[in-house]
């Protein structure tokens, strides 16, 4: 039987350092897709979470309308899911308020996960100037919390002041972002305090 022999680098496996560049290169593409990928979740929720709240305002704008009553909406503060040790307002709940009291249209809405509001009296007036109401209430797994609240009125306009001609605003954010003074991933939604009507906005970078 004939033997064949191989000979040359050409029929050996990898060298060690070989297989250490390839591993670092499948490493560093992973990261860069995993940062990818994060910025797009992120981004995702900022919208989701500002289209939720934008649908709320609506609901209940529309809802003070067609049953001739003050519809409040309520703005929580929970403990952030972020840093568990501050307390951020991220949910909120709608309340038809009549003779008999306040009866609610759904349970809380929570905002996607790390999304909160922005709280500087000046970017989101709508929680946190002193004009604005707040009171307390229970909630399950949470005990008591603080509020921020503000009625529609049956002919559609809020309880808010007219004091500008901007109407009143509040700025959704990434929690993890909440002392980068550089970062612009926040969306705005903005309250005509006379006519109730929402919008929703990107600022520019």
């Amino acid at each position: 039987m004939k033997k064949t022999f191989f000979h040359g680098r050409c029929c050996s496996g990898f060298t060690l350092v070989e297989s250490l560049v390839v591993l670092l290169i499948i490493l560093l593409l992973s990261a860069g897709s995993f940062t990818a990928f994060q910025q797009i979740t992120q981004s995702s929720g900022l919208v989701s979470g500002s289209q939720m709240v934008m649908d709320q305002f609506d609901l209940a704008r529309q809802t003070a309308i067609t049953r001739n009553r003050s519809v409040e909406v309520q703005i929580f503060q929970l403990p952030s899911e972020t840093f568990p040790e501050k307390k951020v307002y991220r949910a909120l709940r709608l309340g038809v308020i009549d003779e008999h009291g306040t009866n609610y249209l759904s349970k809380v809405q929570f905002f996607p996960q790390g999304i909160a509001v922005q709280e500087e009296p000046e970017e989101s007036p709508l929680v946190m100037a002193h004009e604005v109401q707040g009171g307390e209430t229970t909630l399950p797994s949470f005990g008591k919390i603080f509020y921020k609240q503000f009625r529609f009125r049956p002919n559609g306009s809020t309880d808010l002041k007219i004091f500008n001609q901007e109407g009143w605003y509040l700025l959704l954010r990434l929690e993890k972002d909440s002392d980068e003074k550089a970062s612009q991933k926040i969306f705005c939604i903005q309250i005509d305090p006379a006519t109730g009507r929402s919008r929703s906005l990107r600022p520019k970078d």
